[in-house]
């Protein structure tokens, strides 16, 4: 799988996922869309069934537990999954910043067989971006995340970000929060436990599993809502890449296991990121 492959799957598993001006993979709450909220982008509040009244929770919202997008937001968090630069604060910024292109151009000159980053020009600004998946598509962050044929909304140019045929990416790994059940739930407690974490590996992901999540989340400078998407998973994986890389060859040699303090701190740092303690 290379990297331009992980950013087409990690797109893929946020088709349906919601709108909202400014977001790159924050969690959808009432909360974070009011702070969001402008009468530039109505939806915002049209499609919250909290903020606009019909309801006083979340609870049968279709984009309930959901990360939340703009345009530019959606192709930043697949990049970002497949370990990839594409900065810029707007679709603008991120084609005006030379350091995110190995090659850029009008999009008659795009490769069609490849994955591709399209800009949509509007004058001297780029109004839109989108993922071309290299197959006649392209998944956008407009109305929701949706498939839409490339040649829908005619964009002008694309781009190609350094490093993106290059190998060595990784399956897009389930998105799991509290409730979740089964082998991702597990995968996620053993890594947890491999980065020095105290977690029971059974599967369900509790109240410790939460409290544990939050507190990794936090102390690394992560939104700490105890869902581990692919912002998260990617965070994990560096991390026990470098803790792989520091492992010494004597297997014979079991690892010094943590002092009680140190496991009271880590619960405690878990507690505090969700809210149980001050």
């Amino acid at each position: 799988m290379t990297k331009a492959d992980v950013m087409v799957a990690y797109c893929e598993s946020q088709i349906g996922s919601p709108y909202v001006f400014g977001a790159r993979g924050q969690k959808c709450t009432p909360s974070y869309r009011k702070s969001r909220a402008s009468d530039a982008h109505p939806t915002i509040v049209s499609k919250c069934q909290v903020l606009t009244g019909k309801k006083s929770s979340c609870a049968g919202c279709a984009f309930n537990g959901d990360l939340c997008f703009d345009c530019r937001g959606l192709t930043y968090c697949a990049a970002q999954a497949a370990g990839l630069r594409l900065q810029g604060a707007g679709a603008t910024s991120q084609w005006n910043d030379s350091a995110n292109w190995a090659e850029k151009g009008p999009i008659a000159e795009m490769p069609s067989e490849k994955v591709c980053i399209v800009f949509f020009a509007d004058g001297n600004t780029m109004e839109h971006t989108a993922l071309y998946c290299g197959n006649g598509k392209t998944i956008e962050a407009s109305v929701n995340v949706r498939y839409r044929p490339a040649k829908n909304g005619k964009p002008t140019h694309y781009g190609r970000l350094p490093r993106m045929d290059e190998e060595g990416g990784t399956d897009v790994q389930t998105t799991v929060k509290y409730g979740s059940k089964g082998a991702s739930v597990t995968e996620l407690q053993n890594a947890l436990v491999k980065l020095g974490y105290v977690v029971s590996v059974d599967g369900v992901f509790g109240n410790e599993t939460s409290t544990v999540l939050k507190g990794y989340q936090e102390t690394n400078g992560l939104e700490a809502d105890g869902v581990c998407g692919p912002v998260t998973w990617a965070t994990i994986n560096t991390a026990l890449g470098k803790v792989e890389d520091t492992t010494t060859e004597d297997t014979d040699v079991d690892p010094e296991p943590l002092t009680l303090e140190q496991r009271v701190e880590i619960l405690e740092t878990g507690c505090r990121a969700a809210g149980i303690i001050k």
